[in-house]
């Protein structure tokens, strides 16, 4: 949503009271109250990146893990040694594994210079992509705080053909600080093959998990996937076109990004599983309001 108001008047303040449920089945219950999350300047530019398009899966890696990670997240295990030890446990991930459960992702990601929109037909989440931006949103069916940012490559994704990463960090309910705040939690990057990378830790959806916690498999997964289409009306993030631009959206209205330049929501509402999830409230997403044009 654009506006001309300078941006060292830009002040994003979120007020909401969150209910954060890690799993039903590990009781873990947290209630914050927060007032205010009030972001600074951005930085006058960032790298270029540009994730738009009709994104599929092709290839993924570390399933065992990943599911190790999701099945203790969940609170169906307590830890990895009771997974380990539990032939059950490991019937389902090798099931799990064989049958893809999990692994295949559609992604449709809407960017416009540090707007971004991404979606999987189902759920809908959006920021600016500034780093300060405070979503207040859902992650595994329950209110949670995220933030994304555009930051340069890990030496190992820069090897990849990386030249910037997206990266989506869940903010601690208790404090507001950044989880890992080293890697985040969800990455996503243009490999040099022209394909979207992405890597994601289910482990680091838990409070007490931070860069520094050892762990005896890794359970981060990373899928691998081609673009199926472009995504009309939206070019990312170039800092020659972006940098002084301006942005006014707010957890509780915002529009789709790239949305004035597709002439409306169409192409966002032929996209969407119909009718929409109950945390929606039948509404498009939480805090989506019709596009202007």
């Amino acid at each position: 949503m654009p506006s001309t108001f300078a941006a060292s008047a830009v002040l994003v303040i979120a007020t909401f009271v969150v209910l954060f449920v890690l799993s039903p089945n590990a009781g873990v219950v947290l209630v914050v109250e927060a007032s205010e999350v009030v972001g600074g300047d951005p930085p006058p530019s960032f790298l270029p990146v540009d994730l738009s398009g009709h994104w599929e899966t092709f290839q993924y890696e570390n399933c065992v893990g990943f599911n190790m990670g999701m099945f203790i997240v969940l609170g169906k295990y307590p830890n990895f040694e009771s997974i380990v030890t539990d032939r059950a446990a490991q019937k389902e991930i090798r099931f799990n594994c064989r049958a893809g459960a999990g692994l295949y992702k559609e992604t449709y990601i809407f960017q416009d210079c540090l707007e971004i929109t991404f979606t999987d037909t189902y759920h809908v989440h959006h920021a600016i992509s500034d780093g300060h931006y405070v979503m207040d949103d859902f992650n595994l069916g329950t209110r949670a705080n995220l933030q994304i940012a555009i930051e340069p490559p890990l030496p190992e994704e820069s090897l990849d053909g990386a030249e910037a990463v997206v990266v989506i960090y869940l903010l601690n309910i208790g404090t507001g600080e950044r989880l890992n705040q080293q890697q985040g939690h969800i990455r996503r990057y243009i490999n040099a093959d022209g394909h979207m990378v992405e890597t994601k830790d289910m482990m680091l959806l838990l409070p007490t998990t931070n860069e520094t916690s050892t762990q005896p498999f890794s359970t981060k997964g990373r899928w691998v996937h081609q673009k199926i289409s472009e995504m009309q009306g939206c070019s990312g993030y170039d800092p020659d076109v972006c940098s002084g631009r301006d942005y006014t959206d707010v957890p509780s209205n915002w529009t789709v990004a790239c949305c004035e330049n597709q002439g409306g929501d169409d192409i966002i509402d032929s996209i969407l599983v119909q009718p929409r999830p109950d945390i929606y409230n039948g509404e498009r997403a939480k805090g989506n309001v019709d596009c202007n044009v």
